[in-house]
């Protein structure tokens, strides 16, 4: 008997004494309060997820981890698909701000090394320029591709590239130090270093998603005017025009994250289906190669008639919801993964003549992410690789850094260059 109590009392002290878990990213779905404890189920009074510190959302309500309902601030869902955060305290027209949102979970170096495929997999035909910025065919400015940056601004963007770096913590958007770029950051820098050179390459036009347009659900609105037009099917090739139109893009480019707010969902499949609707990627007579280069972080959503529901039956499976235990209320539908629809619209442009090639800014794409991504990516018709070859797991264009994407980018303009 003494041997028991004694043995009991030497585990009653070791479970007393053990340090508890700390509230993080990779061990709170939820909020971290004041405390240091995970708040696993968002309230206006805490609001956040993925780790992030807790934020009181005052006279808002808490929706997925953001205030919600004008002008606020919020704790900002983000992470893997179409997070609901965004610093900079702009609000979209259906009344998401946000600031603080928190980082998704990182991880080592991406697999599949730098660009799945290398830094021209496939190439295009004629030679299409890499980083040096050579023209197409030749160079004869008539040849240019019309070629649509379809970029995500979902407030996942405003995440670290990789949260594990010891200078990011749960940081967010501008909070974050200049140690720790975050996905916006290197997309900024990458496009915009691109650009430069590449003036003359493409007839290029850039759209982003969400837009700012009131929608419900809050922040879930997709991508409904051109963020710059494309040019005209009539408008004759020239230099001149292609570098005026060049300079406005890499314009709207340089103010990601800046002049442009960084917030909401990830509505892929809608904004897809409206980029099949602008006159250059749906008029085929021009003869020019169309294509779209499509530019995310995360799994899509915001699709409010996804046939996922949480009141299906049975319940979908918990990883098809991308707000974690979130999809309630007006998200029932639109917070559950759109996989279906999104692929679907990429192989509508792709029956129309337009390829889709798929850049995904990650430091290490979960096996949902790379499923999801490579079926995105297959239907587009400008993989980075084979599927046919064993060794080509991913067919979209990794990116981890500010360096991979800038080959990642290079890589899918070359694909989707030829007809």
């Amino acid at each position: 008997m003494k041997n028991f109590l004694a043995l009991a009392a030497v585990l009653l002290l070791s479970v007393s004494c053990s340090a508890p878990v700390p509230c993080g990213p990779s061990t709170c779905t939820g909020c971290c309060d004041s405390s240091g404890l995970c708040q696993s189920l968002s309230t206006s009074a805490a609001c956040g997820s993925n780790g992030a510190a807790c934020v009181n959302c005052g006279t808002q309500s808490c929706s997925f981890g953001s205030c919600v309902g004008g002008f606020g601030q919020g704790g900002g869902f983000s992470g893997t698909g179409g997070g609901f955060s965004g610093t900079g305290g702009g609000a979209a027209a259906g009344g998401v701000a946000s600031a603080g949102g928190s980082a998704s979970a990182g991880g080592s170096a991406r697999a599949g090394g730098a660009a799945a495929g290398g830094s021209a997999a496939g190439g295009s035909a004629g030679g299409a320029a890499a980083a040096g910025g050579s023209a197409l065919a030749g160079g004869a400015a008539a040849n240019a591709p019309d070629i649509l940056l379809l970029v995500d601004i979902s407030g996942s963007m405003n995440s670290p590239i990789n949260p594990s770096e010891p200078t990011c913590g749960t940081c967010s958007g501008s909070t974050c130090p200049n140690t720790c770029p975050t996905r916006v950051v290197i997309l900024r820098n990458a496009l915009t270093s691109y650009l430069q050179p590449n003036a003359t390459l493409a007839r290029w036009g850039i759209t982003t998603f969400p837009s700012a347009a009131t929608f419900t659900p809050s922040g879930c609105a997709p991508a409904s005017t051109q963020t710059v037009p494309m040019l005209d099917p009539s408008t004759a090739t020239t230099t001149a025009t292609l570098s005026t139109q060049s300079a406005q893009v890499r314009n709207i480019a340089s103010g990601l994250g800046i002049v442009t707010t960084i917030v909401g969902g990830t509505p892929t499949g809608p904004s897809l289906r409206f980029a099949a609707t602008i006159p250059a990627l749906s008029t085929a007579s021009s003869g020019r190669a169309r294509g779209i280069v499509l530019i995310t972080d995360g799994l899509p959503n915001c699709n409010p008639a996804n046939p996922l529901s949480c009141t299906s039956q049975p319940p979908p499976p918990v990883d098809l919801c991308t707000l974690g235990t979130n999809c309630v209320s007006s998200y029932c539908q639109a917070g559950y993964l759109d996989q279906t629809g999104t692929v679907q619209a990429v192989a509508a442009l792709r029956l129309a003549g337009v390829k889709t090639a798929v850049v995904v800014i990650d430091n290490a794409p979960t096996a949902q992410v790379t499923s999801v991504m490579n079926a995105m990516a297959d239907e587009g018709g400008a993989t980075a690789c084979a599927s046919t070859n064993p060794g080509c797991l991913q067919r979209f264009f990794p990116a981890n850094d500010q360096a991979s994407l800038l080959t990642a980018i290079t890589s899918a303009v070359a694909r989707v260059s030829v007809p």
